[in-house]
C-alpha cells in the first residue's frame, strides 16, 4: 500500500511538472487559463521550490493584485532562505490586502528571522488584531518575547497557540523548551 502511494505521488509530480508551460524559462509564456497559484502550492509541497517560485511569478504576472500569490511566493522564498525577498512579498500582499492576517504573521516571522524584533512584534500584533484566533501569530510572538527575555508573556502566547490548534507542535515544543529554561 505504501509503495503504491509513493508511486502515485511520483507520478503526480511528473504529471504536474509536465503540465506546466515553459514559464520557468520564459515568463511571457504564462497561460491566462492556467491556475499558477494552485500550481505554486502543489510544487512547494512536492519540494520543487524553484518551480513554485516560477509558478507564483506567472500568477503575479497574470494578476498583480492577488495578495495570495505574493504571499505564496514569499512563503517559498522564506523556505529557500531568501528572507529579505520573502519580506518584500509579504509587504506587497499586505499593501494589496491590509486585512490579510497570515501575510502579517509571515511578515512578522520574516522580520524575526532577520533580527528585526520590534518590526516582528508590530506585525504579529497586527495579525492578531485582524484574527485573534491565529495560532501561528501567538507562537511567533512568543518567540519574540523569548528573545526579549519576557518569559511569562512567551509562555502565555505559547499556551494560547497550543489551545487554538490541536495539535500545534511548535507551541508544544516551545512550551517544553521554555519550561526547561526556567
Amino acid at each position: 500500500m505504501f509503495k503504491k502511494f509513493i508511486a502515485l505521488m511520483v507520478l503526480a509530480v511528473i504529471i504536474v511538472s509536465a503540465a506546466i508551460p515553459a514559464f520557468a524559462q520564459d515568463s511571457t509564456a504564462c497561460n491566462p487559463s492556467f491556475d499558477y497559484a494552485a500550481q505554486g502550492w502543489t510544487l512547494k509541497k512536492a519540494g520543487d521550490k524553484a518551480g513554485a517560485v516560477a509558478a507564483f511569478d506567472c500568477a503575479i504576472q497574470l494578476n498583480p493584485t492577488n495578495a495570495r500569490s505574493y504571499y505564496g511566493r514569499g512563503a517559498v522564498l522564506c523556505t529557500m532562505g531568501q528572507t529579505a525577498k520573502a519580506l518584500e512579498n509579504y509587504e506587497m500582499a499586505i499593501e494589496i490586502d491590509p486585512e490579510y492576517a497570515m501575510a502579517w504573521n509571515n511578515r512578522g516571522w520574516a522580520n524575526y528571522l532577520l533580527g528585526n524584533y520590534q518590526d516582528a512584534m508590530d506585525s504579529l500584533n497586527q495579525a492578531l488584531e485582524i484574527d485573534p484566533q491565529l495560532h501561528y501569530a501567538y507562537n511567533n510572538r512568543g518567540l519574540v518575547y523569548l528573545k526579549w527575555n519576557m518569559m511569562d508573556e512567551a509562555q502565555a502566547d505559547f499556551e494560547q497557540a497550543e489551545a487554538l490548534a490541536i495539535p500545534h507542535p511548535w507551541a508544544e515544543i516551545n512550551l517544553a523548551n521554555l519550561q526547561y529554561m526556567n
